[in-house]
This record gives C-alpha cells, structure tokens and sequence, in this order.
C-alpha cells in the first residue's frame, strides 16, 4: 500500500470537482484510498477495465494498481483460431497483478501445443484452473516455465498424459493440487504416485477425482502409493466419488500425521475395520459420506478412542449407524461441540436435537439439509 499512498499524494491524482458536483455533496471521489480500491475490486472485470479507466486519470490508475486485482478471478475461454476475444485481451494485458485465471477448452481441435501461445504471461500468477480435453506434457510443461509461482493449480481433463503429471511436479511452490478425470484408473495412479514421489515439495492439500479400480490390486498399491507419497506434509485430503474408500486406502489416510481435514465422498466400501484407521488423527474437520456398512457400535468406539479435541465439523451424511445415542455421544465427548451435518440419517430423532449431556452446555447442531451436490462428480467433470 506505500506505493498507493504516494501515488494518491501525487498531484496528478487530485481530481477536482465541478461546481454542480460541489453543490450536491460529497463525491465517490472523495472516498479514501483503500475504500475507493475495495468498490474497485468488487466490479466486474470489462467494467474495470473499460467504463472506470475512461472517467479520469485518476480511476484509471486506481484501476489498474495490483490491489484492485489480486482478489480477482479472471476466466477465458480461447479457441485456436481466434485466440482471446477484444474484451478479455484487454483485461488481461491491464491486470499487471492478476493472481487467479481459469482457462476452459471444451474442444480437442483447440487444444495449444503451448499455453502461452494463447495466453498472457502474468508473472504474478498463483491460482491457475485449466478445464481441457487434454493436458500435454509441453503444455504442463509450458505452464511450469512460465508460472512458476504457482500456488494452487486445478486440473480438470479426460485425458492426463503420463510426463504431465511429472512436468507439474515441478512446480516447487505449489501448495494445493486438485486433479479430476475421466480416464482408465490404470493410466493414472501410477504416472501420479512416481510425480509425487519426485516433486511437489510444498504440497499441503489433494483433492482427487479420479477412477480407482478396487477390484485391480497393482491399481489400489498405486492409489494407496499416492496418500503415502504425501503423509509427511499433507494437511488437507479430498478423494472424489470415483474413489472408493476402503480399508487400505483409509489406513493410508490414518497415517497422514499432519492431517487436519479428510472429505471422503464414496464410503460406500468403508468397513468398521477401515473407520478405525482414521482413529489416531487429530483432525478438524471429517467428512464420510454414505457408509452405510459400518455399524453403531464401531462408530460409537471410534468417537471414544479418537481425539476429537480439535473437531470443529462432522458430516456423516447417509450413514445409518448415526443414531440418538451417537449424537449425545459426540457432545459428551467434545468440550466444544462440532457442527454435525447428518442428512439421509434414518435412525435419528427430534428428540436428540439437540442433545445436552452431562455438564455439556453447547449443544451438537445438527444440520438436516440435504447435500446433493456431495454425492455427484464435480460439476466441471461434465464441461469436458
């Protein structure tokens, strides 16, 4: 903000108002700096970059200073022939400190040999969503040299070639990676446990949406391989609904120390066995999604055995164990209550809504909405 403040004291910054403008009262223009650059941040892309810079000299650098674009994400969608349109060129030629760009192909005959040779260079980059037909290695490759600073990369495609995901763990400052796809289990897992045992230094966060084949065990030692790759730093773990949750998978969760949230979307495999893997993290926030083989009597072990000092969100969604009794377990077990979300949980009451046990003077809350979108791939999955 020093840069902004001696702009501001400049004197082509002053803007004086007219005599109608004096008369009606105070002016936007009379905002102060860090107001003025929050309205900024807040308009859409075009109109910062077309209706604002043609008012004054003045909002015309308040539009282009890198505060009014760092919260910003800026989405394209380029065509081969007609790479970026007048409007999105000019946003992304104004936009020097640009942090968020999502780029979507929907086309295979569109798809670049080199990023860059549709898109700007922003130097100042750390949020990049690519949804493609198709992820290369030349253009994971072009990626890595012209964004190194990454922190956060989205992947959304039907095809991973096998060196992209190599050329993507090259990215040393990338600290959250979420990958979805389409394609056969076999061509995946593998290229994904060798990218991370050789890269992705700084990763703390995996969201995985990708086919894994219970059935295959070469296919479930090269899953399994993945969540080992990554239990000495991973904080945040997201596996998809084409990712069954069975017990070696969760035992491998379990031994992620670091662990602070694991969100399961298919427990559908989980057995009483697989839940009291994850009995030794500490974790805040736990998420399983429809297990429904698993039975009361194991949950009610797990909720004694495990820490639950630091849980601060509970969602148990479909899982029929989830009884009253379960319910009033978890408030007598936690000093601080976590938000328990239970849609499609038969075997609770009104009456344990909300519970109060023993000394426990916050209540469990209980959220009975229904969450539809947990129980389907991502959205984009279909875009491809």
């Amino acid at each position: 903000m020093s840069s902004i403040a001696s702009v501001a004291s400049a004197p082509s910054w002053s803007h004086k108002p007219s005599r109608a403008m004096e008369t009606q009262g105070p002016h936007i223009s009379d905002l102060p700096v860090d107001a003025l650059l929050e309205v900024f941040s807040r308009l859409p892309a075009a109109d910062l970059t077309q209706g604002v810079t043609g008012v004054c000299r003045a909002w015309r650098d308040f539009a282009m200073e890198p505060a009014a674009w760092r919260s910003r994400r800026v989405q394209v969608a380029p065509r081969k022939h007609r790479p970026l349109t007048a409007a999105e060129r000019r946003v992304l030629r104004r936009a020097p400190a640009l942090r968020a760009l999502a780029v979507s192909l929907r086309r295979a005959q569109d798809l670049p040999d080199k990023l860059s040779t549709m898109l700007p260079i922003c130097e100042q980059l750390r949020e990049l969503q690519l949804s493609l037909p198709c992820l290369s290695a030349d253009m994971a490759e072009d990626a890595v040299r012209h964004w190194p600073r990454l922190q956060q990369l989205r992947v959304e495609a039907l095809i991973l070639q096998e060196n992209s995901l190599e050329r993507l763990g090259e990215l040393g400052q990338l600290r959250g990676l979420q990958l979805a796809t389409l394609q056969p289990a076999g061509t995946f897992w593998g290229p994904l446990r060798r990218a991370i045992q050789q890269g992705f230094p700084s990763l703390r966060s995996l969201h995985l949406d990708a086919r894994c084949d219970t059935d295959s065990t070469a296919n479930m030692d090269e899953t399994v391989g993945v969540i080992l790759g990554t239990a000495d730093r991973l904080a945040h773990l997201r596996l998809g609904v084409l990712v069954p949750a069975d017990k070696r998978l969760l035992a491998a969760a379990g031994q992620c120390d670091r662990l602070q949230s694991l969100h399961v979307e298919d427990c559908t495999a989980m057995t009483d066995a697989g839940l009291l893997c994850l009995a030794g993290l500490r974790l805040q926030s736990l998420t399983l999604l429809h297990a429904r083989d698993v039975s009361t009597a194991a949950l009610q072990h797990f909720l004694r055995v495990a820490d639950l000092s630091l849980l601060r969100h509970l969602d148990l969604s479909g899982c029929p164990a989830l009884t009253d009794r379960v319910v009033h377990l978890i408030a007598a077990r936690c000093s601080h209550p976590p938000t328990l979300v239970a849609a499609d949980c038969p075997n609770i009451s009104r009456q344990a809504l909300p519970p109060v046990v023993g000394n426990s003077s916050a209540p469990c809350t209980v959220a009975a909405t229904a969450r539809v979108m947990l129980a389907t791939p991502a959205r984009p999955l279909g875009v491809v």
